[in-house]
C-alpha cells in the first residue's frame, strides 16, 4: 500500500522519546542505525540469513508478497537465489489492486516468470484482487492522506464508539488519561483535519490490500515474506522495535528480511548486479546534487573505487506505490508524485484530481466522473499554507 520514506534519524529519535509499549520492544532505534551502517555485501547475508530461519519455521508453506516495485523486485532477486540453493518452490502473491501504475502491474507477473526462468526454480504466481474499488472505499471510509496514522487518528476521532476520547486527546497533545504528553504534541497541528469537509480514513490499505492477502493466507495456511523498511515511516519502525526482522509469534506472522536496508542499499544493488526494475523508474544514476557535484562530474566510482555512500536515484519516479495515494505527497520534493503523474499518465491524473461531489450530509467525495482530490488538496493547503502539496 502507498508509503512514505522519511530521514531515518528523524524517524528514529522522534520514536525513542515515546514511552508508551516501549517496555515489549526487543529492539531499540539505535540497533536499526547500527545495522543500517552496515556494508550492502553483510546486509544481503543477513537477509538470507533471515529468509533461512523463515523457511526453517515455516517450511513450503511461505510465499512472496511482490508488489513489482524496486525494493519488492531485489528481495524477489535474493529469494530466487535462496530457493535455488535450498530447493524451496518460490510463491510469489501480486495484489493486484487497480491502483498501481499500469507499467507496474505488467511488469510484475513478467519479471517474476523471468527470474524464475534465471535461476531455473519452480515457482508459482499469484494474481490477488480485492473486494471493493478504490473510488467505493472513499466513499465509505475516506480519503488516505498525510500518513496512515494520521488518517486513522482523524477517523477514530470521529468515529470510534469506544475510543474517540483517546484519539482526540492525542490531537490535543494529550495522552489517553487527558495529561500532558510531550511526545503527542507533533499531533497538535493535524487537529485542524476535524473541521475537514471530507472523511479521512486509513482504511483503503487494509480493504485494497490486506483482507485480500489475509484470506490468501486462510486459504493456504502460508506466511508472508514482504519488502518492506523500517526506516519508511515511524509505524514500521515501532514495528521492527517490537519483533525484528522475523514476527513469528505475531497475530499474523510476516517476515521483512531487509527491514534494516535503506533506499540507497536497494539503488546500488540494482546498480550493482544489474537487475531489471520496472520502466516507469527510469534509470538508477548518481545522485550529483546530493553529491555537491556538478551533472556529469567525475567521482571516486569513475576511477574504479567502490564508494557505498555515494548517493543515488532514480531518474522516473522514486515510489511506485498506489498511483492516486496522498499519504507523504506533503513530503515531495522537486517534481511531486502528482505533478510526475500529469506528465506521464495524463488521464489517470485527471481521474485522480477532477471529479467529486458533496453527498447529503455534505461531505465532498468522488463522483462517477473522478476521485475528486484536487479539492482535497486544494483544502489541505487552505489550512497548511500554499504548497502545502503540489499537485498542479
Amino acid at each position: 500500500m502507498g508509503t512514505e520514506r522519511g530521514n531515518s534519524n528523524s524517524i528514529t529519535e522522534n520514536a525513542s522519546s515515546e514511552r508508551t509499549g516501549r517496555e515489549n520492544w526487543r529492539h531499540q532505534p539505535w540497533e536499526l542505525r547500527q545495522m543500517q551502517s552496515l556494508p550492502l555485501r553483510a546486509k544481503k547475508r543477513m537477509t538470507i540469513d533471515r529468509i533461512k530461519g523463515w523457511y526453517e519455521t515455516f517450511g513450503e508453506n511461505v510465499y512472496f508478497s511482490y508488489s513489482g516495485g524496486k525494493d519488492s523486485t531485489v528481495l524477489l532477486e535474493i529469494l530466487a537465489g535462496f530457493c535455488k540453493e535450498y530447493g524451496y518452490k518460490l510463491f510469489v502473491v501480486f495484489c493486484d489492486t487497480g491502483l498501481e501504475y499500469p507499467e507496474i502491474r505488467k511488469f510484475a507477473e513478467h519479471n517474476a516468470k523471468r527470474i524464475a526462468e534465471k535461476y531455473g526454480i519452480e515457482m508459482e504466481f499469484v494474481r490477488l484482487r480485492p473486494d471493493m474499488i478504490f473510488k467505493d472505499v472513499i466513499i465509505t471510509f475516506g480519503y488516505p492522506i498525510i500518513s496512515k496514522e494520521i488518517s486513522k487518528i482523524i477517523y477514530g476521532a470521529r468515529h470510534s464508539k469506544s475510543k474517540k476520547q483517546s484519539y482526540i486527546n492525542k490531537l490535543k497533545g494529550l495522552s489517553p488519561d487527558g495529561s500532558y504528553s510531550e511526545y503527542k504534541q507533533q499531533y497538535k497541528k493535524y487537529e485542524i483535519l476535524l473541521q475537514a469537509p471530507f472523511e479521512i480514513s486509513n482504511r483503503c490499505c487494509v480493504k485494497m490490500k490486506e483482507q485480500p492477502a489475509m484470506r490468501y493466507e486462510a486459504e493456504t495456511g502460508k506466511k508472508p515474506i514482504v519488502a518492506t523498511m523500517a526506516d519508511e515511516s515511524k509505524q514500521r519502525l515501532d514495528g521492527w522495535c517490537k519483533t525484528g526482522c522475523n514476527a513469528f509469534d505475531s497475530d499474523r506472522p510476516m517476515s521483512k528480511p531487509i527491514s534494516f536496508w535503506t533506499e540507497q542499499d536497494v539503488l546500488s544493488m540494482i546498480l550493482k548486479e544489474n537487475i531489471e526494475i520496472a520502466p516507469v523508474y527510469g534509470e538508477v544514476v548518481k545522485d550529483f546534487k546530493k553529491m555537491g557535484q556538478a551533472d556529469g562530474q567525475m567521482s571516486m566510482t569513475d576511477f574504479g573505487i567502490d564508494v557505498q555512500d555515494e548517493p543515488l536515484k532514480t531518474t522516473g519516479c522514486t515510489r511506485t506505490g498506489c498511483i492516486f495515494c496522498g499519504y507523504g505527497c506533503h513530503l515531495d520534493k522537486g517534481v511531486t508524485r502528482f505533478q510526475r503523474l500529469k506528465i506521464t499518465h495524463p488521464r489517470l491524473y485527471e481521474y485522480c484530481i477532477g471529479g467529486g461531489e458533496f453527498n447529503e450530509n455534505g461531505m465532498w467525495q468522488p463522483s462517477k466522473t473522478g476521485l475528486g482530490m484536487g479539492f482535497v488538496f486544494d483544502w489541505l493547503n487552505e489550512k497548511f499554507g500554499d504548497g502545502f502539496i503540489e499537485y498542479k
